[in-house]
């Protein structure tokens, strides 16, 4: 579970906890999403168990990707945490090769006996491909609203694009985080001069299917930053899930599995190649039809959990 459930003062989730570890057989392993409080560890490893932590990204480079700014504090605690927790673990999942290489040289190679790359997935059960019939061209966005998130491009590439897609529409499902609710409001300034743009902030993952069954595609419009690059974000793996293409700025893990899946197009960090992928997936039937073919064919096959919990297995 994510750290901020074992707050010091969660008496519940301890409690919980400590049940199922002294029920639990001596050979359990304990997962643990993301780094967690070095305290949460130390409990558990006096039980004599298995940690295994999985890390989805890096929590410096994830905040300077939004936006947020560092204090030195800050950013000696959560090296301070990263460090306990890998001593800690017995292996290290990471979501990408990328992720692997910048823990390798961040650390001298120091943990590279545990860790170990799975890219994330998604629940095929939960996600369908019972889309919603419009006579709109339906564009979907869903995310955090960060000056790193591309969201203003996408906007702006809509714009462009509705030159010669005049019933297109751009369906915005966002989630509202404090430290970048500056920009956020810039964002829904922004699109509340357009007509064709629409915004949610209620989308949870128990109504995320309902979101994607109302889009034809869903862009990922990343900016060129470290983390960008090396992130592989569970949202790519719910569109392919929802059989909904994409289309995804050239950021390097990500763009590989759409190029090498044939799930969607990539584009160029800018609004214009953005807009051109857009109108060019739009005006292209059957490449649509084909792409969200092998977005579900490939969510069933080979980028479900199922199948990543047997390739976590296989490692430990």
């Amino acid at each position: 579970r994510p750290s901020m459930r074992f707050g010091l003062f969660n008496i519940y989730m301890h409690l919980k906890l400590i049940f199922r570890l002294l029920l639990s057989d001596v050979e359990t392993y304990v997962f643990l999403e993301n780094v967690q409080e070095p305290y949460l560890l130390s409990l558990i490893k006096k039980f004599k168990k298995r940690i295994v932590v999985d890390i989805r990204d890096d929590r410096e480079l994830h905040a300077k990707s939004m936006g947020i700014d560092i204090n030195q504090r800050q950013k000696y605690m959560l090296d301070y945490f990263m460090s306990e927790n890998f001593e800690f673990a017995y292996k290290i999942i990471c979501s990408s090769k990328s992720l692997v290489d910048f823990y390798n040289l961040k650390f001298g190679d120091k943990y590279k006996s545990k860790m170990f790359s799975i890219i994330n997935a998604s629940d095929i059960e939960h996600f369908n491909t019972n889309k919603i019939n419009s006579d709109n061209f339906r564009v979907g966005f869903i995310g955090g609203l960060n000056q790193n998130s591309g969201i203003d491009m996408l906007i702006d590439a809509c714009v462009v694009a509705k030159k010669q897609i005049p019933n297109i529409t751009l369906h915005i499902a966002y989630n509202t985080i404090q430290k970048t609710k500056k920009f956020e409001k810039e964002v829904i300034n922004k699109s509340k001069i357009q007509d064709f743009i629409s915004l949610n902030s209620k989308i949870v993952y128990k109504t995320a299917p309902i979101f994607f069954n109302t889009i034809d595609i869903l862009v990922i419009p990343l900016l060129d930053t470290e983390m960008n690059q090396m992130r592989t974000s569970n949202k790519l793996f719910d569109s392919m899930a929802s059989g909904t293409p994409l289309i995804i700025t050239n950021v390097k893990e990500q763009s590989e599995i759409v190029q090498r899946l044939n799930i969607g197009l990539i584009s160029n960090f800018n609004k214009e190649s953005l807009s051109e992928q857009i109108i060019n997936i739009y005006s292209d039937k059957n490449l649509y039809n084909q792409l969200s073919t092998n977005c579900r064919n490939f969510a069933v096959k080979t980028h479900n959990w199922d199948f990543r919990v047997d390739k976590i297995l296989n490692e430990i």
